[in-house]
This record gives C-alpha cells, sequence and structure tokens, in this order.
C-alpha cells in the first residue's frame, strides 16, 4: 500500500472490527486444544496497534511476534511489549521467505493486502513447523458487495481517477473452494473454512469514508 497507517484512525473502529478476530482466535484455540499441540511460539502478520497479538499470546500461553508493514502502527505497537511479545517492522512477503518456522501463524484481515494467494499461502504452510503448525487467516469476502462496487465506480470517475492517477486496488482474495484446494495442495491435511457476515450500522456517509 501507498503511505502509512494512522494508529488513531485505525483505532476509531476497533470495537466493530473486534469480533471477527475474537471469532478466529476462538476458533484457532478450539483447534489447538483438540490436537494437543504444544504451543511455544506465533506470529501475527498484519498486527496493526498490537491488542490483538497480546491477546495470541495470552490465550494460546506462548511467546508472539507482531510483524506489520507501518512505521507508525509498529511504534504504537511498542508500547504493549512485555517478556512474551515483541513486535518487529516487515512485510508479509519478507516474513514468507525468512527461516524462522513457528508453530501457529495468524493473519487477520491483512492477506488481501498481499497478491497471488496460490503462492502466498504455499510459502506460509512451509513457515509452519512440521505436523504440528497452525495457519489461521481471515479474509474479507465483500469485493462484490454493492457498497464495493459503488467505491469503484466513484473512484473510476473524474475527479476521483485523477487524484488517484488511476489506481484501482486489484482483489487477490479467492473462493472459499479454491482456498480448501490451494490448502490441501500445500499439504494441510484438518482443513476448516467458512464464510460469516458481520453487520455493522453507521450512522452517516461520513462515517463511512471514516470506517
Amino acid at each position: 500500500m501507498a503511505g502509512d497507517w494512522k494508529p488513531t484512525q485505525y483505532k476509531k473502529f476497533q470495537e466493530e472490527r473486534k469480533q471477527p478476530f475474537s471469532d478466529l482466535l476462538t476458533r484457532l484455540e478450539e483447534c489447538v486444544l483438540s490436537s494437543g499441540i504444544k504451543v511455544e511460539n506465533a506470529v501475527d502478520l498484519g498486527c496493526g496497534t498490537g491488542e490483538n497479538t497480546v491477546e495470541l499470546a495470552k490465550v494460546l500461553n506462548c511467546s508472539a511476534i507482531g510483524i506489520d508493514s507501518s512505521d507508525a502502527m509498529i511504534s504504537e505497537c511498542k508500547k504493549l511489549e512485555i517478556p512474551s511479545v515483541c513486535f518487529q517492522k516487515s512485510t508479509i512477503e519478507d516474513f514468507v521467505s525468512s527461516p524462522e518456522e513457528f508453530d501457529v501463524i495468524l493473519a487477520n484481515a491483512s492477506l488481501h493486502w498481499v497478491p497471488d494467494h496460490p503462492k502466498l499461502l504455499k510459502g506460509l504452510t512451509k513457515k509452519l513447523r512440521k505436523g504440528t503448525g497452525c495457519l489461521a487467516f481471515q479474509v474479507p469476502t465483500n469485493y462484490t458487495q454493492r457498497y464495493y462496487v459503488m467505491m469503484r465506480e466513484i473512484a473510476s470517475e473524474s475527479p476521483f481517477k485523477e487524484e488517484l492517477n488511476g489506481y484501482l486496488l486489484k482483489w487477490p482474495v479467492l473462493e472459499i473452494d479454491h482456498y480448501a484446494e490451494v490448502l490441501y495442495e500445500s499439504g494441510c491435511r484438518s482443513i476448516d473454512i467458512s464464510e460469516r457476515v458481520y453487520p455493522h450500522e453507521l450512522p452517516d456517509s461520513d462515517s463511512v469514508v471514516e470506517w
């Protein structure tokens, strides 16, 4: 992405964004408990302002690293560091090419900023500890919903297309069955995929822009 994230803006709708992460973490905890995996280390990809990384370490009783490509976000995260949780600046692509292995890799609403998901997921699964590692991720599937279509139409009109220099986000998110195929081809055998809708009621159009 061009530019940098703003922590104060990001936190404006922190409560509304919390539920998908909470659901993902609950399902991850269930998988870990049912499989008997001893989790020693975990990583949170696209950790934002860091609160979720701290919660991940607490729930799984392990050490955790949060990574984010934003200088501003990492600066905010540093305020939350404790002996079991640290943060570092990195892109997800650079993380994939690094040598470390993890028991758990979690990505909450971050992978959709990375292109080529078949390649990405194959890279992420290789970074799991063999035989016991767990990959848990959540991506938005709202690209075809009406408000997203309207935003793209508006962005293609003047004066917005000039301000954006013709930029339009190339959406890399796959269909659910395609994710299942890619994960199976990557060696995963216990695969659990579902789709959920999280309605958000906003008071006016300005709030939509703020979001």
